[in-house]
């Protein structure tokens, strides 16, 4: 990820990402039996981008974990890349962390000591206050991921996510 992050952006073929963009077309494409008034709720509430000091934008995977990675014999590849945007690497760090399941402050903390970034307030910050609004994308994205292959673990994901808020 720090590698990645380090890329210069006007390099690379990667349109800006908004997040409140990304959220209403996921809120909008659902149909109305996915639009539970607690969904709805969650959506609501965590629909906007955190205000947050800036700490510039990168280029950001938006899926970055073990399952997009395979080795070579002389490193690791990132692939699966459909997701990428230039965007605030903080949440691309949140959901990383999300997937990895690891403590955020340490993750946050190992991320910036290998990135060689100063102001770690800052970045522990912007990933608390990503946490909830990325956790509400996923939501999201699972109710409209059933919605569209009828799998039902997308719901039982969605599901999951949803009491969390809720309780």
């Amino acid at each position: 990820m720090v590698q990645i992050h380090q890329l210069d952006t006007t390099r690379v073929p990667a349109v800006p990402f908004s997040f409140t963009a990304r959220v209403d077309h996921y809120w909008m494409k659902l149909s109305a039996e996915n639009r539970c008034k607690e969904v709805e709720a969650i959506y609501q509430r965590w629909r906007n981008a955190p205000n947050l000091a800036e700490v510039g934008q990168t280029l950001c995977h938006f899926d970055l974990a073990g399952y997009n990675m395979v080795a070579t014999p002389h490193q690791y590849r990132v692939i699966d890349w459909e997701y990428a945007s230039i965007a605030d690497p903080r949440l691309d760090l949140t959901l990383s962390i999300d997937v990895m399941g690891v403590e955020p402050t340490q993750a946050v903390l190992d991320y910036c000591r290998l990135r060689g970034v100063e102001g770690v307030d800052d970045w522990v910050e912007g990933v608390m206050a990503w946490k909830p609004r990325a956790t509400m994308m996923a939501l999201l994205w699972y109710r409209l991921a059933h919605q569209l292959w009828g799998d039902e673990q997308y719901l039982t994901q969605a599901d999951l996510i949803k009491e969390a808020f809720c309780s």
